[in-house]
């Protein structure tokens, strides 16, 4: 029975709708569509549906598209959101004000990525830092923001934003997932994202270095983000810790490796010793290019020894490639 459905509006005749033969495909649970076929769409099409993803080819489609969130059965806990419109047919002036109205969600899962041009990251910025405003995600578990010219060119942090929808929507008690790896965001703005998502149990994080004179050059994992997220002992009791994000279960970086290469295996020793999730600790460090070298080589070798003696902790040092955003 069939379980995944890309539509695009080249490929469907009209009349008829679509639409109106889902109803005979009561195992549907992936559905992929363009921005104009939303028209079509009801809930009652989606009832069970589990996963939506909508690419948006207009300007003038994205607050429709973000109003239909508010439409979603319960039934479907992800929706992505892919920006591919045409820059050069689009007036700057329709991005100033999008009219996006409040909208509220039981989403699980929400991933914005842009497939526009990499010179188009200010329009970008505009459009995310709109739909962050607009949005209350009061379930939200998962989120990720992709670029898919990355590394030429990456997506703008919309910081003031995103902080407020945290808030807003109680992500200190039920964000699990955050995936900024295509994002360049500076080390503060991380450092304070961080201090908000108190039950954050996955990291998705990059350094940026320019690529043929396109992109930035941003080094995010350093010795003051390391000492951050590293648990301290505090008070008479050894297990009442201290330290940013202090669930965190897993840590995926691509970096210049620029930081102190022992503060990574302090890190690591403080999350397994002292840390108070028991399950078993992840993570994955690779160069961001093989210009950047490999880790100490001691340390290298004391994180190989704690992976082969400990169930509770995985370890990768991965081949220098430009991370991509992981499946959620």
């Amino acid at each position: 029975m069939l379980e995944n459905l890309q539509l695009d509006p080249l490929l469907v005749v009209s009349p008829p709708n679509p639409f109106i033969y889902m109803k005979d495909m009561p195992a549907l649970r992936r559905l992929n569509i363009t921005s104009p076929l939303l028209d079509g769409i009801s809930r009652a099409t989606l009832q069970n549906v589990v996963e939506l993803g909508c690419e948006v080819t207009s300007v003038l489609h994205i607050a429709w598209s973000i109003s239909f969130l508010s439409q979603l059965p319960t039934t479907t806990s992800a929706f992505e959101l892919a920006l591919n419109y045409n820059v050069a047919s689009t007036d700057p002036s329709q991005i100033d004000d999008l009219h996006i109205a409040p909208q509220t969600s039981t989403i699980s899962s929400f991933v914005f990525t842009s497939v526009n041009g990499y010179s188009q990251c200010l329009p970008v910025l505009g459009i995310l830092a709109q739909i962050l405003a607009s949005l209350t995600l009061p379930a939200l578990r998962v989120i990720g923001f992709g670029w898919v010219h990355y590394p030429r060119g990456s997506l703008e942090w919309p910081h003031a934003q995103f902080i407020a929808l945290s808030k807003r929507s109680g992500f200190a008690h039920t964000l699990k997932l955050l995936n900024v790896a295509h994002v360049c965001i500076a080390e503060p703005a991380l450092l304070e994202v961080l201090s908000v998502l108190t039950s954050l149990e996955e990291l998705q994080i990059s350094d940026k270095r320019k690529v043929d004179s396109d992109g930035a050059d941003v080094v995010l994992i350093t010795d003051t983000l390391l000492r951050a997220i590293t648990c301290a002992a505090s008070g008479a009791d050894a297990t009442d810790t201290t330290s940013l994000i202090p669930q965190l279960r897993v840590l995926h970086c691509a970096s210049r490796l620029q930081f102190t290469h022992n503060l990574l295996l302090i890190f690591v020793s403080s999350r397994l010793e002292l840390a108070p999730n028991l399950s078993p600790f992840l993570l994955e460090v690779r160069p961001l290019t093989e210009a950047d070298g490999r880790l100490d080589a001691e340390v290298h070798e004391r994180l190989e020894a704690m992976w082969s003696r400990r169930r509770r902790f995985e370890y990768c040092f991965g081949s220098a490639e430009y991370p991509e955003l992981l499946p959620f």
